[in-house]
């Protein structure tokens, strides 16, 4: 009789048990889920970028990092440039002199007239020779003409016709001595009788006229030397007409 209100009572307990059980619970994922609205940044992971550095949002325990460095300044944007323009060189147009300019000196080639006008005869052949084989012409050089006079003035001393005369330096010492660094030289030489001009204008020619392999002074008249002096000195004492040709570069 007594063991059915005792089960009514037990079965009453249990049921309010399991209530109060089921309120918890629910009360508890409310609980949480109202941290976890709060919080959303929290619930998954992200990345975001501030001040240059990449945050990461963790879930519940981990902090997120916050970001203290700035932005690098952007590189000021270059003017623009306008490049300068170069120059176009003109270039240097050397005229070659029709007549023979006399040293100041007053040597040269020589003082008498006729004797000028046979060494502006001789260069200006020279220069035609050069142009008729199309070579530029020669650049008159008034060191080599003084040079060529006193090589001139040697031989009709001695009355020889020699490229060096005993206690003369050789050509090309010569042509150094007289301050031409030259690369590069050469010499004729000749005499005739006669009229100066046409005299010396026929040494030219048959120096010109040369065939290999005897055609070393042909070879000076067409060489790659760009300057020349000329002398002609007409020695009245031996009756003759002295021819010197000086060339260099």
């Amino acid at each position: 009789m007594f063991k059915k209100p005792y089960s009514i009572v037990q079965s009453l307990l249990i049921g309010m048990l399991l209530l109060l059980l089921v309120a918890c619970g629910s009360t508890r994922d409310q609980s949480i889920q109202a941290r976890q609205d709060q919080s959303p940044h929290l619930t998954a992971r992200s990345t975001a970028v501030q001040g240059g550095a990449t945050l990461i949002g963790a879930k519940l325990g981990v902090r997120s990092i916050k970001a203290t460095g700035a932005l690098p300044p952007l590189p000021p944007k270059p003017d623009k440039v306008i490049p300068t323009p170069i120059p176009t060189p003109i270039p240097t147009v050397v005229i070659i002199p029709t007549t023979i300019p006399v040293p100041s000196s007053g040597a040269g080639t020589g003082s008498s007239s006729s004797a000028l006008q046979a060494a502006q005869a001789v260069f200006m052949e020279i220069n035609q020779q050069r142009a008729n084989a199309g070579l530029p012409a020669f650049q008159w050089s008034n060191i080599l003409a003084l040079g060529a006079l006193r090589h001139n003035q040697a031989m009709a001393a001695t009355n020889t016709l020699a490229h060096q005369l005993p206690g003369e330096a050789d050509p090309g010492t010569r042509i150094r001595q007289e301050d031409i660094n030259w690369t590069g030289f050469g010499e004729n030489i000749g005499i005739g009788r006669g009229n100066p001009q046409l005299a010396v204008l026929g040494l030219n020619e048959a120096m010109f006229g040369e065939r290999p392999p005897d055609d070393f002074h042909r070879r000076n008249i067409l060489s790659s030397n760009t300057m020349i002096g000329v002398d002609v000195l007409v020695d009245t004492v031996h009756a003759r007409v002295w021819l010197t040709e000086d060339f260099a570069k």
